[in-house]
């Protein structure tokens, strides 16, 4: 199984957000160390996209081998040029036939978001490939989201750091929806305060 993570670093996302993105993914490590034991090699590779669009792994890793640095978090939401450079990685690179998109942002897209995800859209490997999408906080765009997924069920609005640990982990690892998360149809509780804040 190949696991490609595509995580937003625009500013908002500096502070507890990315935080919480680092939490997260040192669970999830953890989490598939253990699925590989019995279900074979896992590898992953990560995504950053802000104004401009980098790799953190520009080819997919065992998982033994990741390990996780935090980025630092400046500049816009440039989420259709990461879909651009996401669709020239899929065409050039061997990669298994399990393959697990996650998508992470906090806000909406400030480029032209629908052309980049139509190169993604004409590859028979993207659409075969199973696409979570995750927004923090109350500002994510869910509609972009859900453009990505192409399924209104595999996209979450997060706010609580243990539900963001949870969603990544049953999303690439249980393969079903996660629990105990806030439905993107569901309008803010204004009693509640946002803890991204």
């Amino acid at each position: 199984m190949d696991i490609i993570l595509m995580i937003d670093i625009s500013g908002s996302m500096n502070g507890h957000k990315i935080s919480a993105v680092t939490d997260a993914l040192e669970n999830l490590k953890e989490s598939l160390v253990n699925y590989s034991y019995d279900n074979g090699p896992v590898r992953i590779c990560v995504q950053f996209f802000s104004r401009d669009v980098s790799w953190f792994h520009e080819v997919p890793i065992l998982i033994e081998d990741f390990q996780w640095e935090e980025p630092f978090c400046t500049g816009m939401t440039s989420l259709g040029k990461a879909c651009s450079v996401l669709s020239d990685f899929l065409q050039k690179k061997e990669l298994s036939y399990v393959i697990k998109i996650i998508l992470i942002s906090d806000g909406c897209p400030t480029d032209d978001y629908d052309e980049g995800l139509g190169t993604l859209i004409e590859l028979s490997k993207f659409n075969a490939s199973d696409r979570y999408a995750i927004g923090l906080g109350e500002e994510a765009d869910i509609p972009s989201l859900v453009k990505f997924t192409s399924d209104v069920n595999k996209v979450f609005r997060v706010t609580e750091l243990d539900n963001l640990i949870d969603c990544i982990t049953k999303a690439v690892v249980d393969n079903i929806p996660p629990l105990n998360l806030t439905p993107p149809s569901s309008p803010p509780n204004e009693n509640e305060a946002d803890e991204w804040e």
